[in-house]
């Protein structure tokens, strides 16, 4: 599971809208919208930790890292 995958299953567990996410994480709706419709290749780690904290997970768990 990518990290885009992991996004979409975490975002339907906690029933988050891009918005509410947007709002939870410090970003915009176009950067998770481009992570989701994997129109990026990379993610900052900056990203990728505020997503993490406003899942309520670490990073190992957002990106499935054994």
């Amino acid at each position: 599971m990518d990290l885009t995958e992991t996004l979409r299953t975490k975002m339907n567990e906690y029933n988050l809208t891009i918005k509410q996410l947007s709002y939870a994480s410090d970003l915009s709706e176009e950067t998770i919208k481009a992570i989701l419709y994997s129109r990026v290749k990379d993610v900052k780690l900056s990203t990728a930790i505020k997503l993490a904290n406003a899942l309520n997970c670490s990073l190992d768990d957002l990106v499935k890292r054994q």
